[in-house]
């Protein structure tokens, strides 16, 4: 494996946590991976199915495998939505390239160097950790005139000898600091001094090795001018000014020390402080490191109620543009039930106008028909005086034929009389043949 995917991996393994804590992944990422066929068709849709919430972890799970052209394309992909992540992934891969290519020779820095140096939490931002002094891992105080005593004026080198000696208090379990002298050696002397004296015999070996490398560091970065900076995570390069400035620093919180020590009832020894410093710094650590995942938690959480909040959002306008819909609908249906019962009502009038035309020709009707309906009425009354008129002649008539008949028949009875007393009178003389007499009826008038 080459150098640039072992880089690549090396800042997905250390930076994961701050890549969580600072970026948030969205469906253009995935598609500009998908379209620079860094990611399968099929691992973007993997990575869709999931919550919100481990789709950045699966990506971060692909994206080693994918070498320096996958870095890349993820660091395109990124730069426009969260260009200060773009900018701290690229300054981390330069650092980790840095790191694991061979150092020139003749340099007195060691690749441990740049790692030792600073003891990163791993959930942290390195920009952030230079800022807290406590990640600087210094077993025991060294003395601090040895490291500038060969490049520091001699009243300062004195002065700061005689304020150190002065605030060492005996019978407090450390050596004097002034112990080795103000003579002037080659750096590597002193560190072989320093390795074979018996002041810090009780210092572990990768203490003693550490702080070996951070005067190495110093030596060959003053013995250059300033030309170059202690480690790429160093804000500033160290100068007189900033060592003097540190020591100045470093008394006052001995003294600090001190003053506190005299108020305690009981008496430690000064070693036993550090270490007790240490154990409570160590579990600082702990809690600000369980307070960051905590935080972390809760920035996760965040997250999620934000893209819950986006797709309520997104449905709310869904269910607007919805509504608006349906009221336009709702508008169209009334302009056409309004144009519908127009047009009924157009058809209304004209079947109105021909009923009324026609209920006028009925009108009309209707009036001839009255017109003729009085004239027979008054025709009917004419005939009716007439049928009565007729009937009280026919009833006269009748009357008057009843007295005729009556009349006839008396004079049919005496005719009769008469004619039976004529036929025995001419019973005798029907003998002789005589001719017969015919009797003329009277007509009867009618009236």
């Amino acid at each position: 494996m080459d150098n640039l995917s072992m880089a690549v991996k090396e800042v997905y393994r250390k930076y994961k946590a701050y890549i969580k804590h600072n970026f948030i992944l969205y469906d253009n990422h995935l598609d500009h991976l998908e379209e620079v066929n860094v990611l399968t068709e099929f691992e973007v849709q993997q990575i869709r199915e999931l919550r919100p919430t481990e789709q950045l972890n699966k990506l971060l799970f692909i994206l080693p495998r994918k070498g320096q052209k996958g870095f890349n394309c993820f660091l395109e992909a990124i730069k426009n939505d969260f260009s200060h992540v773009f900018e701290s992934l690229e300054k981390f891969y330069t650092t980790e390239l840095k790191q694991l290519q061979p150092k020139e020779r003749g340099s007195l820095s060691t690749p441990e160097s740049d790692t030792d140096m600073v003891s990163l939490e791993p959930d942290m931002d390195p920009c952030t950790s230079m800022k807290q002094p406590w990640n600087l891992t210094i077993p025991r105080p060294v003395p601090a005139t040895d490291i500038s005593k060969e490049y520091m004026p001699g009243s300062q080198l004195t002065n700061r000898q005689g304020q150190l000696s002065a605030r060492v208090q005996p019978g407090q379990g450390t050596k004097n600091l002034t112990e080795s002298g103000p003579t002037k050696t080659s750096p590597t002397n002193l560190v072989d001094k320093r390795q074979s004296s018996g002041n810090d015999d009780d210092l572990p070996p990768d203490s003693r090795g550490q702080i070996n490398r951070i005067y190495s560091k110093l030596t060959t970065h003053l013995a250059q001018g300033h030309k170059k900076e202690l480690a790429p995570k160093t804000p500033e390069p160290a100068t007189l000014q900033g060592v003097e400035t540190l020591i100045d620093d470093l008394l006052s919180k001995i003294e600090s020390c001190y003053k506190i020590m005299k108020v305690q009832p009981y008496g430690k020894p000064l070693k036993q402080h550090i270490f007790d410093l240490k154990t409570d710094n160590e579990n600082a650590n702990k809690t600000k490191n369980r307070l960051h995942e905590q935080v972390t938690a809760l920035q996760t959480k965040c997250r999620d109620y934000d893209n819950k909040i986006e797709k309520l959002e997104k449905d709310n306008a869904r269910l607007k543009q919805f509504q608006d819909i349906v009221a336009e609908h709702h508008k169209l249906e009334s302009a056409a039930e309004i144009a519908m019962m127009e047009h009924d009502f157009e058809e209304l009038k004209k079947k109105f106008s021909s009923l009324q035309s026609e209920k006028e020709k009925v009108d009309k009707n209707l009036e001839m028909h009255k017109t003729e309906n009085f004239k027979l009425r008054i025709t009917v009354a004419d005939l009716t005086v007439e049928l009565r008129t007729t009937k009280r002649e026919l009833r006269e008539a009748c009357e008057n034929v009843g007295a005729l008949n009556a009349s006839l028949g008396k004079s049919v009875s005496n005719v009769e009389a008469q004619g039976r007393a004529g036929a025995a009178a001419t019973v005798s003389q029907s003998m002789i043949p005589r001719p017969r007499k015919t009797k003329k009826r009277r007509k009867v008038k009618q009236t």
